[in-house]
C-alpha cells in the first residue's frame, strides 16, 4: 500500500502569492533527495518495485509558506516516515532562499487508492464539488442578525399597504424562505427583539392600533402574540433593557403555549415528518410575528426607508449610521423627483391645454412656469409632444403643419418628423429607425433657440390643430386608435410617466402626483379648464369598488382646503353653477350632490380654483390639489 506524505513549511510572508517559494520547493523535490534505508528483508511482491520511485507529487505555495504532497511506494511506514522527514529537511536547506523556512507540519498515512487511472493525487484544475458552508453562514453572526432585522422590517410595507411599490420585499417571500438555514433561527431571534422594541415604541406613543389583518396564517395567533408583546413592556422601568433576553422569553413562552415549538424533532419522529412540521410551525410563528410587528410599528408606516424605520425602533449605532445615510439619499431623491414632477406636470399642462383649451395658450405662455420648465428639463415636453403627434397620426400632423404659420426652419423640422412618423404607420417602411429620425427632428425644434417660447408655442399650436383633425372613423384609424381630441388628452393624463418618459426614484404615486400638479397649474390659468382636466382623471371609476368613494372624498377635501386657505367672507363669482352648489354643500357640511362622480370632481376642481383665484392666492393651489 502506497503512503501519502504531507509536508508544510512556513516562513516570512512575501508579496508574490507564494510563487517564488513554490518554484524553489518544486525544484528541490524534482532534484530528489537521499533517505536512510531500513536494513531488513522486504516481501517478494515489494522487491520488484523500485523503492526509490516517487509515484506522484504536488507543490502549492502561498504567501508565507508552501505545501508539499508526495506519494511513496509501499516501503513500509517506518521507511516512508524517514523518507518524508528527509524530504522536509532537503526542502528547507536546498537553497539560500529557503533557509528562512522551517517545517511546520509532517504527516504520513497509507493511501487506499489512486485518484483516477492516471493520477495518484487530484490535479490542481479538478472541478469536483467541494464541501462548503452556505454563504449566509460565512457572513458572521452580527452581520447575519442585522440582515435578518432588515428583511423583517423591509417586509412591513407589504402588510401596511396592499399598493406598496413593486420591487419591494413581500412578507410572503420572507416567510416562504425562512426555513433555509441559518435564516430560520436568525429571523426568529431578531423577530423577538423587534417585537419588544416595537411594543415599547407604541407604548411611548400612547396610542394603539388595531391588528393588521393583511397577510396569512392564523389571526388568533397574531392577536395572542400582540397581547403578549404589549404585556412584555408594560410597567418596565426606564433605563437599560436587554431586548435579546426579553424577545427570546416572549417567543419561547408563546411557542410553548401554542404548540409551535419547531427547533428540535420530537422523540422517535422521522426526519421527513420533522421537516414538514418544522416548516409549518415556523411559518405560522413568522406570520403571527410579522402581523404583530406591523401593528405595533403602524405609526411608522409613512416613514420611507427600512433603515429609518429600524432606527426609530431601537438604539443600534450601526443602524443609526445607515439611517443617517438613507436620509441623505432620500433628500437627494426627493429633490430629483420634485424637479422631474415639476417639468413633467408643466409640460403635460401645456400639451393638454393645446388639445382641449387652445385659446388659453397665449395666457399660459406669459407665466413663469412656462419659461422655467424648459430651463429645468425640456425632456418631458419633448416626449409628450412626440406621443401626442404619434397618436394624432401622420396625416393630421402634416395638415396641421401646413395650416399653421411657422418659420421655415420649424416647418421643415416638423415635416421631417411627420415623414418619419408616416414610415412607422405603414408596413415595410424603408427607414431603419424612423423613431430616431422623429426624435432628432423634434429635438431640433425644441432646442433651436435660447428663447424657446416662440418655437414651443408654435409646436403647441400644431399639436392642437392635429388633434382637431383626427379622423373619427374607426375604419380609417384602426382599432385602439384615439378618435377625438378628448380621447387623446385623456390618454396623456392617464399615463403621464409613460408618455413623458418620467423616471422617478420613488414611483409609488408617480402618475397621481404628476396629474395633481398638472391640475394645480391649469387651475391657476382657468377654473373651468381645471374642472375639465379633473374629470379626465382615470382613477374616478373602475373595477375596484373603493375607487369612486375615494375620488368623491378627495374632491370634498379640495374644496374644504380651498375654503380654509381662501378665507373669503363675501360672495364668490363662481364660473359654473355646479361649483357654487358644491361649495355651499361643503361649507354647510351637508350631503353632497348625488351627481355622477365625474360631474362632482369637475365641480370641486372648478370651485377650488375659483375660491383661491378670488382670494388672489393662486400660489396655494398645489397645497389644495396635491397635499389636501
Amino acid at each position: 500500500m502506497p503512503y501519502l506524505c504531507e509536508i508544510e513549511i512556513t516562513g516570512p510572508r512575501t508579496d508574490d502569492e507564494g510563487t517564488v517559494v513554490a518554484q524553489a520547493v518544486l525544484a528541490a523535490v524534482e532534484e530528489g533527495w537521499r533517505s536512510p534505508r531500513i536494513d531488513r528483508e522486504v516481501e517478494a511482491e515489494t522487491e520488484a518495485e523500485d523503492a526509490d520511485t516517487v509515484l506522484d507529487y504536488r507543490v502549492l505555495g502561498y504567501p508565507g509558506g508552501a505545501f508539499v504532497v508526495v506519494v511513496l511506494p509501499d516501503v513500509g511506514l517506518e521507511a516512508a516516515s524517514l523518507a518524508a522527514a528527509s524530504l522536509a529537511r532537503h526542502v528547507v536547506t536546498w537553497s539560500p532562499g529557503l533557509l528562512e523556512y522551517s517545517v511546520g507540519k509532517l504527516k504520513v498515512v497509507p493511501l487506499d487508492e489512486p485518484y483516477d487511472a492516471e493520477n495518484w493525487l487530484p490535479p490542481f484544475d479538478d472541478d469536483g464539488e467541494l464541501s462548503h458552508r452556505p454563504p449566509p453562514e460565512l457572513l458572521g453572526d452580527e452581520l447575519r442578525s442585522l440582515s435578518a432585522r432588515y428583511l423583517l422590517v423591509s417586509a412591513l410595507p407589504s402588510l401596511w399597504d396592499p399598493a406598496a411599490p413593486e420591487g419591494g420585499v413581500d412578507a410572503a417571500e420572507v416567510v416562504a424562505g425562512a426555513d433555509e438555514a441559518p435564516w430560520d433561527r436568525d429571523l426568529v431571534d431578531e423577530l423577538g427583539i423587534l417585537l419588544v422594541r416595537a411594543a415599547r415604541f407604541e407604548a411611548a406613543k400612547g396610542a394603539t392600533s388595531r391588528l393588521v389583518v393583511r397577510g396569512s396564517g392564523d389571526l388568533e395567533l397574531a392577536a395572542s402574540l400582540l397581547r403578549r408583546a404589549r404585556g412584555a413592556v408594560a410597567g418596565e422601568e426606564p433605563g437599560w433593557h436587554d431586548d435579546q433576553v426579553r424577545g427570546h422569553e416572549l417567543l419561547s413562552y408563546f411557542t410553548a403555549d401554542h404548540g409551535l415549538a419547531w427547533r428540535h424533532p420530537e422523540a422517535g419522529e422521522p426526519e421527513p415528518d420533522y421537516r414538514r412540521r418544522r416548516t409549518d410551525r415556523l411559518r405560522e410563528l413568522l406570520w403571527a410575528g410579522l402581523r404583530t410587528l406591523a401593528t405595533l410599528a403602524a405609526p411608522l408606516a409613512e416613514v420611507k426607508g427600512t433603515w429609518r424605520v429600524l432606527d426609530a425602533l431601537g438604539d443600534d449605532e450601526i443602524v443609526a449610521t445607515y439611517a443617517e445615510w438613507e436620509t441623505g439619499q432620500l433628500e437627494v431623491s426627493v429633490e430629483h423627483d420634485d424637479e422631474e414632477i415639476y417639468a413633467a406636470s408643466t409640460a403635460l399642462a401645456l400639451v393638454w391645454t393645446a388639445i382641449r383649451r387652445p385659446e388659453l395658450l397665449s395666457e399660459m405662455s406669459e407665466t413663469e412656469d412656462f419659461r422655467d420648465v424648459f430651463v429645468i428639463d425640456p425632456t418631458p415636453f419633448h416626449f409628450f409632444t412626440c406621443s401626442a403627434l404619434i397618436m394624432a397620426g401622420a396625416q393630421p400632423t402634416v395638415a396641421a403643419v401646413e395650416t399653421v404659420d411657422l418659420p421655415p426652419e420649424l416647418r421643415r423640422s416638423l415635416l421631417e418628423f411627420a415623414a418619419a412618423l408616416a414610415e412607422t404607420e405603414r408596413d415595410g417602411g424603408e427607414r431603419e429607425d424612423p423613431y430616431d429620425d422623429m426624435n432628432d427632428a423634434l429635438e431640433a425644434v425644441i432646442t433651436a433657440e435660447d428663447d424657446r417660447s416662440g418655437p414651443i408655442l408654435a409646436v403647441l399650436e400644431v399639436i392642437g390643430r392635429a388633434a382637431a383633425l383626427i379622423p373619427t372613423d374607426v375604419g380609417v384609424r384602426g382599432p385602439g386608435a384615439v378618435l377625438a381630441p378628448r380621447h387623446l388628452a385623456a390618454e396623456l393624463v392617464a399615463h403621464p410617466s409613460m408618455h413623458g418618459t418620467v423616471l422617478l426614484d420613488d414611483d409609488t404615486w408617480g402618475d397621481d402626483t404628476i396629474r395633481l400638479h398638472t391640475l394645480a397649474f391649469v387651475a391657476a390659468m382657468d377654473a373651468v379648464a381645471a374642472g375639465e382636466l379633473a374629470a379626465d382623471f382615470p382613477d374616478l371609476t373602475g373595477a375596484d369598488p373603493r375607487m369612486e368613494p375615494a375620488a368623491r372624498e378627495r374632491a370634498r377635501n379640495w374644496v374644504g382646503t380651498a375654503l380654509r386657505l381662501a378665507e373669503v367672507d363675501g360672495e364668490v363669482a363662481f364660473t359654473t353653477s355646479d361649483a357654487r352648489v358644491y361649495t355651499e354643500r361643503v361649507r354647510e357640511e351637508g350631503a353632497l350632490p348625488s351627481w355622477p362622480v365625474r360631474r362632482c370632481v369637475a365641480a370641486a376642481a372648478t370651485a377650488a380654483a375659483d375660491l383661491l383665484r378670488a382670494a388672489g392666492r393662486e400660489e396655494e393651489l398645489p397645497e389644495v390639489f396635491v397635499t389636501a
